[in-house]
């Protein structure tokens, strides 16, 4: 898995592995860039904060959780 900040623009991307696809779906990857850790960043270049909230997210569905949303 990759999470990339751009940070001129504000903006994330995560990627994964295709053998993380079945629990690690595309659209849950670019919902936790596109909201979960797009936050923290436009609300005042918040770069470690939309990392760990990026990860938390992720963690919590690998660990078999539900996902807990933007």
């Amino acid at each position: 898995m990759l999470m990339l900040i751009e940070t001129q623009n504000k903006r994330s991307a995560v990627v994964a592995d295709q053998t993380l696809e079945e629990q690690l779906p595309s659209s849950l990857l670019t919902s936790t860039a596109r909201t979960t850790m797009t936050v923290p960043l436009r609300e005042g270049d918040r770069y470690r904060q939309a990392s760990v909230d990026g990860l938390n997210r992720l963690s919590i569905v690998l660990s078999g959780g539900e996902d807990p949303g933007p």
